[in-house]
């Protein structure tokens, strides 16, 4: 059995000065990412992999070196640069997976590279336990495209950092919210999808 961890990124201190993707995470984003350690110490993760911005590589940074793994950086877990601050843009994108900015992908296209990423490493960590830290709107696109009763509104309830436990069967792939208030009791949702 394949266990997977989409781990949503901690908070970031927003600044001007500095693009996105080099934006550190806030003292609350510190806090939340040292509060990872024994979650994920708990879950027994053997491999780590992140997007790479600063502020995925910071949420995950502090269980890695606690636990001494390597953190595999995956460019294909990058955001794509449809504005996740800007709620009404990420409704128009919802509502149509065509719409793009100029120097941004369609969620059509983002899905689709996250689902192939996602698929990919399924397959090279078979009977592994795996974290993955990465944007919101990636781990969003990718519940979608496995449950397309996931919604823009659902999306919008993860909390920071969230977690969703994947765990791919021989013939479909269930999802779970885990409740950090109760990482290892509160599963509190559970759905069964067709395998990618």
């Amino acid at each position: 059995m394949t266990t997977f961890y989409l781990v949503r990124q901690a908070e970031a201190a927003s600044t001007l000065d500095l693009p996105e993707e080099l934006w550190p995470l806030s003292e609350k984003g510190q806090a939340q990412a040292n509060q990872l350690i024994p979650i994920l110490g708990n879950l027994r993760i053997q491999y780590v992999y992140s997007a790479e911005d600063r502020r995925s590589l910071d949420t995950v940074l502090p269980f890695s070196q606690a636990y001494g793994l390597n953190i595999l950086v995956l460019s294909e877990l990058r955001e794509h640069n449809i504005k996740a601050h800007d709620v009404s843009l990420q409704r128009q994108a919802w509502a149509n997976f065509d719409f793009s900015l100029p120097s941004s992908e369609s969620n059509r296209v983002a899905q689709r590279r996250i689902v192939l990423s996602i698929h990919s490493l399924m397959l090279h960590h078979l009977n592994d336990e795996v974290a993955v830290v990465m944007p919101t709107c990636l781990i969003a696109l990718f519940l979608n495209a496995i449950d397309p009763q996931f919604t823009f509104d659902q999306w919008q309830e993860q909390g920071i950092p969230d977690m969703i436990r994947l765990v791919r069967g021989e013939y479909n792939i269930s999802w779970t919210r885990i409740d950090h208030a109760r990482p290892l009791l509160a599963l509190v949702r559970n759905q069964e999808h067709p395998s990618l």
